[in-house]
């Protein structure tokens, strides 16, 4: 057989007959077998891809923890945490990056985890913990601010205390996030209380008496006052007297005037008001005197705490002064016993023989003339004895408590010849000012004061049975 070409009608094993067939085909044979070696290339590509998803979702924004028993769930966010103290870099990364993703659900495992025995693990858990409470905390924070749901509270901690106290309106949500923004790891604590929670607030008040600083800015902003106060007023916590004290202080700073100065029942004024009813562990005095500043009605409370454990002096003043500024008619009946009280309380004299040395000179200018005086007027002159002085005004508890009854039942007291009485923005009148230049005017004016309640009586009114057992001078 001779090779070469077929001959006509001979079969051509597949081949084309001519020339132009072959141009034809060849083209499209290459096409389909690169058509098909690229439909193998996807194929493979897209198993790795399902391989790599069904190993790693998380790492295309998916949920890691959206399918699966709960029990599985669990074991993946324990393995995830074991793996922050894996020996691979990446590895110990890529458990942190997952671990942010699952968010809340992670948080139980990273607290228990800070105890780990792996340094490495207790170091990121920690970290991470804070991190992710932080993004949580500020995910309830914003849904609780504008939702408006009080449930939305019961997330964080110390809602539902701070909500008893100051309330749970608009203002009170307000006040209550901005607290969290201030001090979040103290309140995130407040609920749990603890030793850990007092070296923490121990601390920050520290912070706070070490600073030299006459500015604002030193000093701590309105809502982590508001958070110091809130905590503080745990009595199991067992906070200093010092500290106690430093907040005490810390409320009379200008911000707070400022922030107590809004009109309106403002949440913050809330929490001060109960702050000075309730915290015991500040003395009576100071919790009365930031009544007074900022003429908030529960500093009568303290102030009757202080007349009943028989206070001295201005303090005893000061407390009758604000039962008069902030009370009404129905504290008449706490002064009344009072007004038998007529310890001084302050005393003013003429200049003529007040002191030894005024009377020296008097001697010796009147020796001048010696020749004029008998024998018993030289000796009284001579006289080494001090001569009394003369009491030109004098303040005693009843004139304190007589202004304040006056007060409180709508009169003025200068009706009463109180007549160097002197007003005072803070305690209602200037100490000292509140008197008699003597007992004849002292006494008309209880007479006075005796002969209102009696008229009052006579008219069946309600206040002269309260006065007029204790009006005697």
């Amino acid at each position: 057989m001779i090779l070469g070409r077929p001959r006509r009608g001979e079969p051509s094993c597949g081949m084309p007959e001519d020339a132009d067939q072959v141009a034809r085909i060849m083209p499209m044979r290459r096409r389909t077998r690169t058509f098909r070696l690229m439909q193998w290339s996807l194929l493979g590509l897209l198993a790795v891809a399902v391989g790599s998803l069904r190993l790693d979702r998380s790492s295309f924004g998916a949920d890691p923890m959206d399918d699966g028993s709960a029990s599985s769930r669990s074991t993946q966010v324990q393995r995830l945490v074991d793996d922050l103290g894996a020996a691979s870099y990446s590895r110990r990364e890529q458990a942190a990056t997952q671990l942010k993703r699952i968010g809340g659900t992670a948080l139980p495992f990273l607290r228990d985890a800070a105890a780990h025995q792996d340094l490495e693990v207790r170091y990121r858990a920690r970290k991470l913990f804070d991190v992710i409470e932080q993004v949580e905390r500020q995910k309830i924070l914003t849904e609780f601010l504008n939702s408006g749901r009080l449930e939305q509270g019961s997330g964080l901690p110390g809602w539902d205390r701070f909500a008893e106290i100051v309330g749970a309106d608009a203002p009170a949500r307000e006040l209550f996030a901005a607290m969290y923004q201030a001090e979040p790891q103290m309140m995130s604590q407040s609920d749990r209380g603890g030793p850990e929670l007092r070296s923490l607030v121990e601390s920050r008040v520290s912070r706070l008496r070490a600073s030299r600083q006459p500015t604002d800015a030193s000093r701590v902003s309105p809502p982590a006052t508001a958070a110091l106060l809130f905590v503080m007023l745990d009595s199991n916590l067992n906070i200093s007297g010092a500290a106690h004290e430093t907040m005490a202080a810390a409320i009379r700073q200008r911000s707070i005037q400022e922030a107590l100065a809004a009109p309106g029942d403002t949440a913050i004024r809330r929490l001060i008001s109960f702050w000075i009813a309730e915290a015991e562990e500040v003395p009576a005095s100071q919790r009365v005197d930031i009544a007074m500043l900022y003429d908030l009605e529960t500093g009568v409370a303290p102030s009757l705490q202080m007349i009943r454990s028989a206070a001295k002096g201005s303090h005893l003043q000061n407390a009758i002064f604000s039962i008069a500024k902030l009370g009404g008619p129905a504290h008449l009946v706490d002064l009344r016993p009072l007004l038998t009280d007529n310890t001084p309380l302050s005393e003013r004299e003429t200049n003529t023989g007040v002191s030894i040395e005024t009377q020296v000179w008097d001697v010796r200018r009147q020796l001048n003339d010696w020749q004029s005086l008998s024998l018993d007027e030289i000796e009284a002159l001579t006289s080494t004895e001090p001569r009394r002085a003369k009491i030109a005004f004098s303040a005693q508890v009843r004139d304190v408590a007589l202004a304040a009854m006056i007060y409180l039942i709508g009169q003025n007291p200068r009706d009463y010849g109180f007549t160097e009485l002197q007003p005072h923005g803070k305690y209602l009148y200037s100490p000292n000012t509140v008197g008699f230049d003597s007992d004849e005017r002292r006494q008309r004016a209880f007479r006075q004061w005796l002969l209102w309640t009696r008229l009052q009586r006579l008219q069946s009114l309600d206040v002269d049975a309260i006065a007029v057992a204790g009006a005697g001078v």
